[in-house]
């Protein structure tokens, strides 16, 4: 029990302190920055400050938190199951890998295949004595344990166990005036990987090994302006930024769910510092006095460098050693569109495919995530004070409710059953 109620507790602070998720493209500080060209055209707005507060998490990672052995047991025989109906080539090749983690839960594991009979033992272990002899605990750590070793585990079992969880607060403030913005944002958070039988993140087609805890201090500065008429213009922005960021896999964290001991999630991690930059150009053409639409080309470039320290250099004092690469993200290209209409306001526009199709070159990925290609923002005035919104980015779908600088969402993924909640403030 007191386990138990040290890693909520330790989950509990991550979440209300932690990186990403909920997203929201009306309080915000960089959404302009993201369509400059739309500066040339926004009110001037003096010096402003807010906050937002987002947390979410699938239904099976509360599960998990709440009893893991019992939220594992699908995983657990998925995984007893995939090692029964193994042939015998199978187990030449990786008998020894799979008895080290198992024979630390069960002595009586079988021995080393010698002849057609022990292989038939070792599928029969699977097919009975896995469930029978073994507790649903010790099963868990089979599972962990088999976790991120190629052909060991099956790559297609990662929907039996969703992890989706992520925690952020983000504080900001900016003005705007004649064009020309500027704003600087604090973000601090957690972005956990889409299930925990899955050691990669592919959100918005990057792939992210394990779970990344982020902190990130970042300057906006951009410049619209009209060209040929009003109708259209051009803008230009950058974000230059200092990033702090660490992962750890999913075994690491089941291990510390397991043991209820937090700081084992930290224990042997790398600890990366850098910096990066990214640029953005747009074009805008108002079509009449409430529909525009923009054309933007984003991070062109976008890139980072790290250095980085291990969690034993904080003990023997630091020692910060330079990666010695640099890192870019890739391109993308939007359309955007803006719609105005006595006390209806639509927000939407098309983004990702470009960097998603580059990421997926790049790490040889077939998988083309569509629910990330989209995102609107539909909000309806109430009142000069009161408004109600229906909004979609990032694969959630989310209910909006806005009063006077307050924001809150409620959403859910459209993929899976999961839970999500964005506050803001501005002031």
């Amino acid at each position: 029990m007191k386990r138990n109620i040290l890693f909520i507790s330790f989950i509990l602070i991550m979440l209300s302190s932690l990186i990403a998720a909920i997203p929201s493209e009306t309080i915000g500080r960089d959404t302009i920055f993201d369509s400059p060209a739309f500066l040339a055209e926004a009110d001037d707005q003096t010096i402003h400050f807010g906050f937002e507060f987002g947390a979410g998490m699938d239904v099976d990672a509360m599960k998990f938190m709440i009893n893991p052995a019992s939220a594992s047991r699908k995983a657990a025989e998925y995984l007893g199951d995939f090692y029964a109906d193994q042939d015998n080539e199978f187990w030449d090749k990786n008998y020894s890998t799979i008895a080290m983690q198992f024979s630390q839960l069960d002595e009586n594991f079988p021995d080393a295949p010698k002849t057609n009979a022990d292989y038939d033992i070792i599928r029969n272990y699977f097919a009975d004595d896995y469930r029978n002899a073994l507790t649903d605990e010790h099963r868990v750590y089979a599972v962990m344990n088999s976790l991120g070793i190629d052909g060991i585990y099956p790559n297609n079992s990662y929907y039996l166990l969703g992890n989706g969880m992520n925690g952020s607060i983000s504080f900001y403030g900016g003005a705007i005036k004649n064009g020309q913005g500027w704003g600087v944002a604090f973000d601090l958070g957690f972005d956990g990987t889409e299930s925990f039988l899955r050691q990669y993140s592919t959100k918005d087609g990057k792939q992210t090994y394990g779970n990344m805890i982020m902190m990130d201090l970042s300057g906006y500065i951009g410049y619209g302006f009209h060209i040929i008429d009003e109708r259209f213009s051009f803008g230009v922005s950058a974000r230059p930024e200092v990033i702090f960021r660490t992962t750890f896999s999913n075994a690491a964290f089941m291990s510390a769910r397991l043991s209820g001991n937090a700081l084992n999630v930290f224990a042997e991690n790398r600890y990366d510092l850098g910096i990066g930059i990214n640029l953005n150009a747009g074009f805008m053409y108002r079509i009449n006095d409430e529909l525009a639409i923009s054309l933007d080309l984003r991070s062109i470039p976008s890139f980072q460098t790290y250095w980085y320290f291990n969690a034993a250099d904080v003990i023997s004092g630091f020692s910060f050693k330079y990666d010695n690469s640099l890192y870019f993200t890739p391109p993308d290209v939007a359309i955007s569109v803006r719609w105005d209409h006595d006390s209806w306001h639509i927000n939407g526009g098309i983004n990702d495919i470009v960097n998603q199709s580059i990421w997926m070159a790049m790490i040889d990925n077939p998988v083309f995530r569509w629910q990330y290609i989209l995102d609107f923002d539909i909000r309806y005035d109430i009142s000069d004070s009161l408004a109600v919104g229906l909004g979609y980015d990032d694969g959630s779908l989310g209910l909006l409710l806005y009063s006077t600088g307050f924001k809150m969402e409620l959403s859910t993924k459209i993929d899976r059953f999961a839970f999500g909640i964005n506050i803001g403030y501005e002031f």
